[in-house]
């Protein structure tokens, strides 16, 4: 049960990086596409947000416990005596916060592409397309 409760730690660091720099890059996609100031004042707090949430997930889960060592012990983990945190509450927080900027991310580009010169036809399936990111 130790390593496993190692692997989940170790995993989750990752994750949370990994998820991290694919929103970034993807909001810098969108800087790149659409260089209208107002986008890129909203993509840039996006950024901001996105950051924020990388660094506060991942030192919720390397400080999840008062030493590192006791997220390691199946006996603390799962006591909720104080020593950790309610890891079951932080997952929670991570999926509904992580979602939130998710779906943010996926709907930003719609206006900017509906604005554009092109046929209905192709606004909707450019929507489509980018709509396919969501799954």
């Amino acid at each position: 049960m130790a390593v496993f409760l190692q692997m989940l730690w170790a995993s989750m660091i990752t994750y949370i990086l990994t998820v991290t720099l694919v929103r970034i890059s993807i909001l810098l996609l969108y800087q790149r596409i659409f260089s209208f100031r107002a986008f890129r004042i909203i993509t840039t707090v996006l950024i901001a947000a996105c950051i924020a949430w990388g660094l506060s997930i991942c030192a919720a889960n390397v400080l999840q416990c008062h030493t590192i060592s006791d997220a390691f012990k199946p006996e603390v983990v799962g006591a909720l005596d104080g020593r950790c945190i309610n890891l079951q509450a932080m997952f929670y927080g991570t999926l509904g916060t992580g979602f939130t900027l998710d779906l943010i991310i996926l709907v930003l580009p719609f206006q900017q592409i509906w604005g554009l010169r092109l046929e209905r036809r192709q606004k909707i399936e450019l929507l489509a397309i980018l709509g396919l990111g969501g799954l």
